[in-house]
């Protein structure tokens, strides 16, 4: 069985006045997500949750990104 792990973020302002919003993600969680195809300058999907505090984030160019792999081999 995997144990979940948790990671506090803050949602930083994009220094450039787009409104566009900056994580900066501790290591470990980069390296995790990194392995499953992310990287930097994909475009997250943020949904909050029930639980405040809580977000789902989906990474759409990962998921694109592997299905194009798997249709190539």
């Amino acid at each position: 069985m995997t144990s979940l792990k948790r990671w506090i973020v803050e949602v930083q302002d994009s220094p450039d006045g787009s409104g566009d919003g900056i994580l900066q993600l501790p290591d470990e969680l980069w390296n995790e997500l990194a392995a499953q195809g992310w990287e930097i300058g994909d475009v997250l999907d943020i949904e909050l949750v029930a639980d405040p505090g809580h977000a789902a984030i989906r990474n759409r160019y990962a998921e694109c990104r592997r299905l194009s792999a798997t249709r190539k081999s």
